[in-house]
């Protein structure tokens, strides 16, 4: 299965311009070829790019500096682009082609690992406080008599509260209506 799109021509600048949500930009085995545009600066949330297999060339913009993964693949560097590569080999988060770290799959599934754990221990504590509130609340209600009656006392009373004003306000509109009518 033949993967190219076989798309040429240089990277599409309203890619920038147009897509800014997008987080990730696979353009590899293809016929692109110049420059990165700079408009891929305005790709706030791109989080990898791949532009592996084509023949671009030229200086790395700066501001994808912040990416997670990035793969140029033959990519041609010159010497201009030293000072933009300073960039990419001083970010930390940064790994992979065309760095020279390759990225530890470790510490991707530990990160994974602790999010899980996290989500799991807040959904038992969630859990808990759920029981403990309500079997609280209803065991109390359930085992002590005088809470139960004065509780549904409470409860009858403020149900005579709204209808009494539902009635009242139902009284003044009719009565508002008849004159109106007159």
């Amino acid at each position: 299965m033949d993967d190219k799109n076989e798309f040429s021509g240089k990277v599409p600048a309203w890619i920038g311009e147009s897509l800014l949500a997008l987080r990730i930009l696979i353009m590899q085995s293809n016929k692109f070829n110049g420059s990165i545009p700079l408009s891929l600066c305005e790709l706030t949330c791109l989080q990898i790019l791949d532009l592996s297999q084509n023949s671009i060339f030229g200086n790395i913009p700066r501001c994808l500096n912040k990416l997670t993964s990035m793969y140029f693949g033959s990519y041609e560097f010159h010497d201009a682009d030293a000072d933009g590569l300073v960039y990419f080999f001083t970010n930390p988060a940064l790994c992979g082609p065309p760095l020279t770290e390759n990225c530890p799959i470790e510490a991707t599934s530990s990160q994974t690992r602790h999010g899980d754990e996290f989500k799991r221990w807040f959904n038992v504590g969630m859990e808990m406080g759920f029981f403990i509130g309500f079997w609280g609340i209803f065991g109390s209600l359930c085992l002590n008599r005088t809470w139960r009656h004065a509780s549904f006392l409470f409860l009858y009373e403020v149900k005579d509260w709204v209808l009494l004003r539902l009635a009242l306000h139902t009284a003044r509109l009719q009565m508002m209506f008849k004159r109106n009518n007159q």
